[in-house]
């Protein structure tokens, strides 16, 4: 019966890694994907499989080419890049399942029910959706977790324990060949000193550390040469990512972390999200619970350095959470066994556990539909005429309305405006442009959330309608006031434009929020409010605004 219920497991896996997996395509939804795909199809065996990218480390893009390589038959474009890219991703993600369900072997935590979790987190799901390097790495502090864990647990001969001190030295290697950032992941070998069962031969261990260190840098130059072979612009390009993720180059992206507040952000706009409210509270009761457990506090402590390297970063994005992911949901099935050791009951057990779960299932609604922008664009064809101006906000990649095939006769007749309302506040053309858009424009359409939501404060409550709030968590107090004063025509321009003063109302939102239907009913769980990229790359918002009075 258990295997039964096992495979049945994995059945539930696979779909969820797998379904919609070709979201969004052929456009470009997100713009990290779709780097590395542009980078990818630059590959080809003559010129050693020089990419000319360095934001990222090349072997998630070799993985990618030779992937898409053996699929003969297939067309060498964009859209078989990124899914070459997504798969990659989807496998990475199994094995992170594969070891995560190690790991709970190892604490005789065998009740199959305890693996729901992992196969219905938001953040794996997603991220398994995304050809980006996240899934990868999470893969790695997966199994970099579970060879410690059999280390510290297990008394193992010397051969042993060097051949998984090799294998932990490989798979570093390969997250840092696969980003750079991974080279944090060397603090947990380094953490092997702090937990060890006994002090003895600490010289023995000392040379085992350098062997890890010195064999992933090995590692790393085979599996990402371009690294060295162009080592100038390898460091431009990582001077470059620097300055962005410590907020000293101030690109428009990441406009939405001024004022944020390191890990009460995390706390607020990330992990409710990534992980589900109920995922989030048994995270926190699992964390601390079994504290005399030398293994789980070598875990905790692995949690805890990889979440504050990044949590006091200027850029917050949820990306740069994802190796915690793993370790965090290890906590959340250490609280739902916590629940269940304390109460013995099955129906609060259980309960926690669909709580647990249910945001994940609901996430497999984004994936389930046609992707919402172009429910939105084949809207806008059949409700809004030819030959209509429209004004839209610019840097979400690609404008909404799409070309699709219900639209491809009339979408070139739009006479559409990308508006950069980035720079309204700084730039006084930019300000003076605004003005006669809004005379001439018969529509407005908002695609996403992005310029709205980081310089003022309206946002969308649980049922996505826009309010003005007086305080946005995970920010300073004092934020609402500092945008006002930071950004005051963009405050203006919405305050006009949602308060209908402007002369436009809205005619239509589209929005694919995570949603579960059962009996006629519906649960959606609202995450617009979630950090910017949690939604914006497949499921923003999309509003509609008709111009019903003269600007």
């Amino acid at each position: 019966m258990r295997k039964i219920i096992f495979l049945i497991l994995i059945i539930f896996l696979i779909y969820t890694r797998l379904v919609g997996l070709n979201w969004g395509l052929p456009y470009p939804m997100h713009p990290d994907e779709r780097n590395m795909a542009w980078a990818l199809l630059k590959l080809s065996p003559h010129n050693f499989f020089e990419p000319n990218f360095f934001a990222y480390g090349q072997f998630s893009l070799y993985l990618g080419y030779i992937l898409l390589s053996l699929r003969k038959g297939l067309a060498v474009n964009f859209t078989n890049a990124v899914l070459s890219l997504r798969i990659v991703a989807v496998f990475a993600s199994l094995i992170t399942f594969f070891y995560l369900k190690k790991i709970l072997d190892l604490f005789k935590l065998t009740n199959p029910l305890f693996l729901l979790i992992f196969i219905f987190s938001p953040a794996l799901i997603q991220l398994a959706h995304f050809g980006t390097t996240e899934s990868l790495l999470m893969a790695y502090v997966s199994a970099l977790s579970y060879y410690s864990i059999k280390i510290l647990k297990t008394k193992l001969t010397n051969k042993t324990r060097e051949n998984y001190v090799g294998l932990m030295s490989f798979i570093i290697g390969l997250a840092i060949a696969t980003k750079v950032s991974s080279l944090i992941f060397l603090i947990i070998p380094l953490l092997f000193f702090l937990f060890l069962p006994t002090k003895k031969r600490i010289s023995q261990w000392i040379y085992q550390l350098v062997l890890i260190i010195l064999g992933s840098l090995i590692i790393s130059v085979i599996f990402s040469p371009y690294n060295f072979i162009d080592f100038n612009k390898f460091i431009d390009s990582m001077r470059y990512e620097s300055a962005v993720a410590t907020g000293t180059t101030a690109v428009f992206y990441i406009r939405q972390f001024i004022y944020s507040l390191p890990v009460l952000f995390q706390f607020t706009r990330v992990f409710p999200f990534a992980l589900g409210e109920g995922d989030l509270v048994l995270f926190i009761v699992g964390f601390f619970t079994r504290l005399k457990d030398r293994r789980i506090n070598f875990l905790r402590f692995t949690w805890l350095i990889i979440f504050l390297s990044n949590a006091f970063l200027f850029s917050k994005w949820s990306r740069f959470m994802a190796p915690v992911f793993p370790l965090m949901l290890i906590f959340t099935i250490f609280g739902l066994d916590y629940v269940w050791r304390v109460t013995k009951s099955h129906l609060i057990f259980l309960t926690f556990l669909l709580i647990a779960i249910l945001p994940g299932i609901a996430y497999l609604s984004i994936y389930q539909s046609p992707d919402v922008r172009f429910k939105a664009s084949n809207w806008i064809y059949k409700h809004i005429p030819a030959g209509s101006r429209i004004l839209f906000e610019t840097a979400n990649v690609v404008d909404v309305p799409f070309p699709t095939n219900q639209g491809k006769s009339h979408w070139p007749n739009y006479r559409g405006v990308s508006f950069n309302f980035y720079n309204l506040d700084t730039d006084r053309k930019v300000s003076r442009d605004l003005h006669s858009q809004l005379e001439k424009a018969d529509y407005i359409i908002i695609p996403s959330r992005r310029v709205f939501y980081d310089h003022t404060c309206y946002q969308s409550d649980r049922e996505g309608r826009i309010k003005l709030f007086n305080h946005k968590w995970g920010y300073d107090l004092d934020v609402c006031n500092k945008y006002k004063k930071r950004y005051p025509k963009l405050n203006n321009y919405y305050e006009k434009l949602f308060s209908g003063k402007l002369g436009f109302e809205k005619i239509a939102e589209f929005a694919s929020f995570p949603r579960l239907n059962f009996f006629g009913h519906s649960l959606q769980f609202a995450d617009e409010g979630a950090e910017e990229t949690w939604t914006v790359f497949d499921h923003p918002v999309i509003r509609v605004y008709k111009k019903v009075s003269k600007f």
